[in-house]
């Protein structure tokens, strides 16, 4: 939070999940991201920090998975308040 009482929100990275195409088993990450598009990077920290607010965190590590589409849409998967990866709290 801000000295004014603000909360900020920072975006840390991007990163590229790969899946088996037959399984969508996860087989690897990639950060930073080899292919996310870099005009949706506006789009995806707007809606982040939005439903950030909207659901009041103030102090979190969280994890957010979207899929972009054919399109080129961003599609919400998954949100976690909590860090990504095996070693969760």
């Amino acid at each position: 939070t801000t000295s004014d009482g603000r909360v900020v929100h920072r975006l840390i990275g991007v990163t590229q999940k790969y899946t088996d195409p037959q399984s969508f088993v996860e087989i690897g990450h990639c950060f930073p991201s080899e292919t996310f598009p870099l005009h949706l990077l506006p789009s995806l920290t707007r809606a982040i920090f939005v439903l950030l607010e909207e659901l009041q965190v103030s102090w979190c590590i969280s994890h957010w998975e979207f899929i972009v589409t054919v399109d080129e849409r961003l599609a919400l998967v998954e949100a976690q308040l909590r860090p990504a990866g095996d070693t969760i709290m």
